[in-house]
């Protein structure tokens, strides 16, 4: 049975039977904001269910990012997500206070909702605990880091990433924001080292991967090093 939560008053948060991914419920005067929900049976019956007993209905679905596959359920609420446009729909009205931020990444494919009261932040794929994934940068490392710099002024108190534990705390948000920093200008750095002493690419990977070949995300941090190398061999 699915474990719904409370991270903040109003807002929960279960782990995705499907994906094992953070999906949250905001509960509010005019409804629910669904965040990132998942296709799969078991998940939508059981926030049904949490809906019911809460006496709470969908007025929006909101996803971090494109959603693999299409949810039927909840037809008349709308969806927002990266790289669509709202058509009309207020967020902060449906939801009382809920916003969208659209934030950089290749083909706009990246969206945090935002409660600015209540500084609690859905970040998306931002901000994973180190202990489960790395930073994925999606080809743009500064467009990485320019939302790092968006979400530390937000000031926020509780972060909730697409995957691991919730960030509760300034003082444990301001440490996953400057755990991404660091590891991006680690690699940025290792990059222009091995750009300047005319290393291949082809051999940075092969020395990486023998060196961090028991590195549980090593293949992710192989595709950020061809991604900055792409980005730092341009300029």
């Amino acid at each position: 049975m699915l474990k719904f939560d409370e991270k903040a008053p109003g807002v929960w948060v279960f782990p995705s039977v499907g994906t094992g991914e953070n999906c949250g419920v905001a509960l509010g005067e005019r409804g629910a904001l669904l965040i990132d929900p998942t296709p799969h049976p078991t998940d939508l019956d059981a926030t049904a269910r949490f809906l019911k007993e809460m006496g709470s209905e969908v007025r929006a679905l909101i996803f971090t990012r494109p959603p693999a596959e299409a949810i039927s359920r909840w037809p008349d609420a709308p969806r927002i997500m990266p790289g669509t446009p709202e058509n009309g729909v207020s967020l902060p009205d449906l939801t009382g206070g809920w916003e969208a931020l659209h934030l950089h990444g290749v083909n706009d494919e990246r969206l945090a909702v935002y409660h600015p009261r209540n500084k609690v932040l859905f970040c998306g794929e931002m901000l994973t605990n180190m202990a489960v994934g790395i930073p994925v940068l999606g080809g743009d490392s500064q467009g990485y880091l320019d939302n790092l710099a968006r979400i530390e002024e937000l000031g926020a108190k509780l972060v909730v990433p697409h995957r691991g534990e919730v960030a509760a705390g300034k003082k444990a948000v301001r440490s996953r924001i400057e755990g991404d920093r660091s590891y991006i200008y680690s690699l940025h750095r290792h990059v222009m080292t091995s750009l300047a002493a005319h290393i291949t690419l082809d051999r940075v990977l092969t020395v990486a991967g023998q060196v961090y070949e028991d590195f549980p995300f090593l293949q992710d941090h192989l595709e950020n090093m061809r991604f900055v190398w792409n980005e730092l061999s341009e300029e």
